[in-house]
């Protein structure tokens, strides 16, 4: 009996604790959670609406398929890596206003020089993904 009210206990503590980390990851309001959890969290709550800005902006691919999505830097960039017609091409996003930006076409490899706003660890980061 005591065993089974502690495993209760646990649970109950376990619960409060995800809703916690949850709140702060989705709701700072000062966009500084960035650490793994908290990205991969902001990641999945978003991903619908990025997969649909990408599939609008790059239209002209008909069958894109999107295998990868990557928040970068402080969640201010976005890599993605998508195929098309058996290449893996890769694109960057930037939050701007909450909302994210494409910010390039789409590229086999991003070049540091097209991006020179862009830190190089974030175009390194996409061309690795």
């Amino acid at each position: 009996m005591q065993t089974l009210k502690q495993n209760k206990k646990l649970l109950i503590v376990g619960i409060i604790s995800i809703v916690i980390i949850l709140i702060i990851c989705l709701f700072s309001p000062f966009g500084t959670s960035d650490t793994s959890l908290c990205l991969k969290l902001k990641l999945a709550s978003e991903k619908s609406s990025l997969e649909e800005s990408l599939k609008g902006n790059y239209s002209f691919l008909p069958s894109l398929e999107i295998k990868k999505l990557l928040i970068i830097k402080n969640n201010k960039y976005l890599g993605a890596t998508f195929s098309y017609e058996g290449a893996t091409y890769r694109a960057l996003l930037v939050r701007k206003n909450d909302s994210w930006i494409v910010h390039s076409t789409p590229s086999l490899i991003l070049a540091y020089s097209d991006f020179p706003d862009v830190p190089k660890e974030v175009i390194k980061t996409i061309n690795n993904m």
